[in-house]
């Protein structure tokens, strides 16, 4: 199986916060796949549909950490991480505090796309082990 470099996952994970928080859809398009399947506040949406809202969100910068990345496949790598959001002050403040969250990346004809994401809130206390 030829190697994946978890730094090439995790700076496409980060392009796609990138280009959320700059609201910027081409960028978005070229990393997220049309299909992907976006869970995100306990809704599912396409990676089409999330693309068609984004002009409308207005995300606040977030901190990316706690990278764990493992290749499924030669063509499927699985991310987990935690995303923190901004205090009480922030203009998404119902948004902020910690997030787990899990995204699916698979080797496709144009290239790697994400395929899958999902994010939910931690129980208090807990963390990676």
């Amino acid at each position: 199986m030829q190697s994946i470099r978890e730094e090439d996952f995790i700076a496409m994970e980060k392009g796609v916060w990138d280009a959320i928080t700059r609201q910027d859809v081409t960028a978005f398009q070229a990393l997220v796949a049309e299909d992907a399947w976006m869970v995100i506040g306990g809704m599912r949406s396409s990676g089409a549909e999330e693309a068609q809202l984004l002009p409308q969100i207005h995300f606040p910068p977030c901190v990316l950490s706690e990278f764990r990345v493992k290749a499924l496949s030669e063509d499927v790598v699985l991310l987990h991480y935690t995303a923190t959001f901004g205090g009480e002050n922030s203009p998404m403040s119902d948004f902020a505090g910690r997030y787990y969250v899990s995204s699916v990346w698979q080797k496709r004809q144009e290239g790697w796309r994400m395929v899958f994401n999902q994010d939910v809130r931690p129980a208090e206390g807990t963390g990676f082990q």
